[in-house]
């Protein structure tokens, strides 16, 4: 679902909305014009909803057929399900993880490239999640509120990476971490320390399905399929199913995480 592609569309929509939730931004009918210009960057406007509506609140937007041809009508400025939301922070926090990775630290100018074009306070719903998760941790106060801003300013200085072994950080059911940089993926030799590893694929996969679903739209009956392979613990076509999907969109950071995770790339 969501790729390099079109990120900064999924965080332009995220950053308006949790300002309108904080009554930052008030008349949300400003922004669908910069929306339909950064939709423009990447695709016709129209081809972008008919792909991507259902992740969004029902009826966000409406398709008028007239004699010229397809337009896009928003009813309201589109907002996530909680599904997509979810996805979508995950999707940040793999990103920010994969900063730490390759610095060894959090570095604020490395995070916030990773940020840019995101207001503070969609930037504290990240960060908080990610802290929830266990990638960061706040030394201190990190955000200082201005009148009915929670998040005026931010003191990146505050927030410390939390390196974890990378064992015990792999199996970390959380969430599905990116543990590959380029092309220096992990072996197999990482999980044979690991007692229960069959069993543990299983349970990552069911945990991480929905957000699978999501990100490489898959449908019903292929969700059904993962399923009944993880119940009958049928190791060798999960993990066909995973590459296949990794290969089918080369961005799909939870199917390719998995795979790396349990060193099957």
């Amino acid at each position: 679902m969501i790729n390099e592609l079109n990120v900064h569309i999924f965080d332009y929509i995220f950053s308006i909305n949790e300002d309108i939730k904080e009554d930052i931004k008030e008349d949300e009918n400003q922004y669908r014009n910069e929306l339909n210009n950064k939709i423009h960057e990447i695709s016709d406007i129209v081809d972008f909803w008919q792909e991507y509506e259902c992740y969004f609140n029902d009826r966000c937007v409406l398709f008028a057929k007239t004699l010229g041809g397809t337009s896009i009508v928003y009813n309201n400025f589109p907002r996530f399900k909680i599904d997509t939301r979810k996805c979508y922070l995950e999707y940040k926090l793999n990103e920010i993880k994969i900063s730490i990775d390759n610095n060894g630290d959090f570095i604020a100018s490395e995070v916030e490239k990773k940020l840019v074009g995101i207001e503070n306070c969609a930037r504290k719903a990240i960060l908080d999640y990610c802290e929830k998760k266990g990638v960061i941790e706040y030394k201190g106060k990190v955000f200082i509120s201005a009148d009915n801003h929670p998040a005026y300013a931010i003191i990146y200085q505050n927030i410390k990476a939390i390196i974890h072994e990378k064992n015990d950080y792999l199996f970390n059911q959380s969430i599905v971490q990116n543990i590959f940089n380029g092309n220096n993926y992990g072996t197999v030799n990482q999980t044979n320390n690991i007692e229960n590893v069959d069993e543990k694929i299983y349970d990552v996969i069911l945990e991480k399905l929905d957000a699978l679903k999501l990100e490489s739209n898959l449908d019903d009956n292929k969700v059904q399929e993962i399923q009944e392979c993880c119940h009958k613990k049928d190791k060798n076509k999960l993990v066909q199913f995973l590459k296949e999907i990794a290969m089918g969109t080369g961005t799909n950071l939870i199917a390719t995480g998995i795979l790396a995770m349990f060193g099957l790339m």
